[in-house]
């Protein structure tokens, strides 16, 4: 029978979710559409069938780790989820809200420079858990395993909130800059990954090695191709933003050389 107690946490988000928009009935459809799609995306997760699957096949384990770093996050982090949720939860706790609960992104460049630069890191940080050694203690543990997963998800929030935020506070530059580096990392893992001539997690090389190798190379095209993709969209979105501030803030073509 497949495993479905993962699945309780999402269901604790979907509901606190689910109470909190009733809190702000200002929220877009479009917004709530994503929340609930980001929703569903942590069920596919960590749910079954793919959760037993990822087990079995490292592929299926990239698939994983790929839905809770670079799919979740973003859709979450435009329906609003993380703020939403909060402020339910301190409705719930009878917690008034501070100046420390605000979910602004910092404005002015060196802020936003340097808060890009510690999310770019932390989900860089996050890709540790690839190394084989970690990853095996992972599998073998299932307090590591769970902690693996939320570090992806954090780190993925973290990231793709302060993204959305810079964006919208005339940040897109960083925000385009730190997209662009935020990609390397997984894409360069993929690649080595798919490019390796030997299996690189013993745990997965139960059949012949041949088996093993085209797993981890398959699983390598995931994490490189599909997992790059968040960060090509998200990059044209934010490259064509700040094309338009570009534009709204040069002066009109009409107005220059015009006679008094």
């Amino acid at each position: 029978m497949a495993d479905i107690s993962a699945l309780t946490p999402v269901a604790i988000i979907a509901v606190l979710y689910a109470l909190g928009l009733e809190q702000s009935p200002a929220t877009g459809r479009a917004r709530v559409g994503a929340g609930i799609a980001g929703i569903a995306t942590l069920a596919v997760a960590l749910g079954p069938p793919l959760d037993g699957s990822a087990a079995r096949s490292l592929t299926a384990h990239m698939v994983q780790h790929v839905l809770l770093l670079t799919v979740a996050p973003p859709l979450l982090v435009l329906g609003e989820a993380p703020a939403i949720i909060a402020a339910k939860v301190r409705t719930l706790a009878r917690i008034r809200p501070s100046r420390t609960t605000r979910w602004a992104v910092p404005a002015g460049g060196v802020a936003l420079a340097t808060w890009a630069g510690v999310a770019v890191a932390l989900q860089s940080a996050a890709l540790v858990w690839h190394v084989p050694a970690f990853y095996d203690l992972a599998l073998a543990h299932d307090v590591l395993h769970a902690t693996e997963h939320m570090t992806f998800l954090a780190t993925g929030l973290a990231f793709w909130w302060l993204i959305a935020g810079a964006g919208r506070r005339g940040g897109t530059a960083y925000a385009v800059l730190a997209v662009f580096v935020a990609s390397l990392p997984g894409t360069a893992l993929g690649a080595f990954m798919t490019l390796s001539t030997s299996p690189w997690y013993p745990p997965y090389a139960t059949g012949s090695a041949r088996a093993a190798l085209q797993d981890q190379q398959l699983a390598g095209v995931v994490m490189w191709a599909f997992g790059g993709i968040a960060y090509v969209i998200a990059g044209a979105v934010l490259f064509v933003m700040f094309l338009r501030e570009l534009e709204r803030s040069a002066p009109s073509r009409a107005t220059v050389g015009t006679p008094a």
